[in-house]
């Protein structure tokens, strides 16, 4: 009797522990599905130096400045109207990073496209972008082997700091639901999710991998 008892409370217990563990499964699985309706919705700007030297650093942040500059003058008020302008510009901006370059005494190669790119969580004073791929305008100097820089394009919250964000009210909140701004904005809040968010972004970049690998091996 004390035995079948027992049995039941164990499961009764094993009960409780299912349903919380589904609970969090389905939090997540919510945060998730969020996370990856603010990343369809962004278009990034990725500075890579040549080389962490002090020069090749703030020729970056040169470049950076030059490249926001020729965005901020537009206005623009949709993801599709900023795809469109840097698409259609590639060869503008390849031309005022290599000013830049010229201008500062060197001679590297600068190298402009736009392409999806794996970004890690970047907490910013005030937003916190999730990790995941993310469209991007990247711009890519000399051999590209420094520290990077990035910022959004759009929305448009870049600003010269690194640390800074500085949000175009209207536009963001025409673009973003409550849900995905609640994410954005609570970073505290949603520091593990962010971190789960990050791992399992890292652990499908390397499955990925390893299937490709796996399928050239027996091509």
């Amino acid at each position: 009797m004390l035995l079948k008892k027992h049995f039941s409370l164990n499961i009764y217990e094993k009960s409780i522990m299912t349903g919380f563990l589904i609970a969090i499964l389905l939090s997540f699985v919510n945060f998730s599905s969020n996370c990856n309706k603010i990343r369809s919705k962004v278009l990034r700007l990725h500075v890579i130096a040549n080389s962490d030297s002090g020069k090749d650093q703030n020729l970056k942040l040169k470049i950076r400045d030059s490249v926001i500059k020729s965005f901020e003058l537009k206005k623009f008020k949709s993801l599709d109207e900023t795809r469109k302008f840097a698409m259609q510009n590639i060869s503008e901006i390849q031309k005022i990073a290599q000013s830049e370059v010229l201008k500062n005494g060197l001679n590297y190669p600068v190298d402009v496209k736009i392409c999806k790119d794996d970004f890690n969580t970047r907490n910013y004073e005030n937003i916190s972008l999730p990790a995941g791929n993310y469209e991007a305008l990247k711009i890519t100097i000399g051999e590209g082997k420094g520290r990077n820089w990035w910022c959004v394009m759009f929305p448009p919250m870049c600003v010269p700091a690194a640390e800074a964000c500085n949000v175009n009210k209207p536009v963001y909140d025409k673009n973003f639901s409550q849900n995905e701004k609640n994410i954005l904005e609570n970073k505290q809040r949603y520091k593990i999710k962010f971190k789960a968010v990050e791992l399992y972004e890292s652990c499908h970049k390397s499955f990925l991998k390893f299937a490709r690998n796996l399928k050239n091996k027996f091509k």
